[in-house]
């Protein structure tokens, strides 16, 4: 029989978020939103060979909870900056409907319903050099699944929603360094001046 364990990896940089909030209530116009940062695990097995996959990797991460409203809109807010930084750069990308193993648990059933509730989605952006997408971002609905076992309940006594939204931060750079390049002399305008905000590019800059 296999001893319970008093230390785990992580999948998910949202997980300690739910223990803070336990036994909590969130109030209308007082709900809950975090960022998160820190390191994740994952077991790729063979499938790590780049940097498109890894067993250890970095995640930032906003969690929301409160009501189903709120939610949704916090979820739809941060696909808005999404998608304003894959215009701005330019990227190549898709969106698809997903499913994870949050559900561990009778997984087959949960996974036909995330599928079917649109619970998750992927946000993909193209590697060029095999023309495949590779998931970098995800907005995931929670519902109640969380705050059922953590007893996180609103105002009027019922089991609050949670979700978040995920950004891989080792795929994000991947990404958009496989479609852009290395030479940050040769990005387009509008991309050098986005990264700028972020990042001193002038060290990258070759001169001409």
């Amino acid at each position: 029989e296999m001893a319970v364990p008093k230390n785990v990896l992580r999948h998910a940089a949202c997980v300690p978020v739910y223990s803070i909030l336990e036994n909590q209530t969130i109030y209308n116009g007082n709900e809950a939103c975090f960022l998160i940062s820190g390191k994740c695990f994952r077991n790729e097995a063979d499938n790590v060979f780049e940097l498109a996959r890894l067993n250890e990797f970095y995640m930032k991460e906003y969690v929301f909870a409160g009501s189903p409203e709120y939610c949704n809109d916090s979820i739809e807010n941060a696909k808005n900056l999404w998608r304003y930084w894959t215009d701005v750069f330019g990227l190549r990308c898709k969106t698809d409907t997903a499913n994870d193993s949050f559900f561990a648990s009778n997984y087959k059933k949960l996974k036909l319903f995330q599928i079917l509730g649109d619970s998750k989605q992927e946000f993909k952006i193209q590697l060029p050099s095999s023309d495949t997408y590779v998931a970098c971002s995800s907005a995931n609905h929670h519902r109640t699944h969380f705050s059922k076992p953590y007893n996180i309940k609103g105002e009027d006594g019922a089991y609050c929603y949670t979700a978040c939204f995920a950004f891989g931060v080792e795929r994000l750079s991947y990404t958009l360094l496989s479609q852009k390049g290395l030479d940050v002399s040769k990005w387009d305008k509008a991309t050098v001046d986005e990264m700028k905000k972020y990042v001193n590019l002038d060290e990258f800059i070759q001169e001409a």
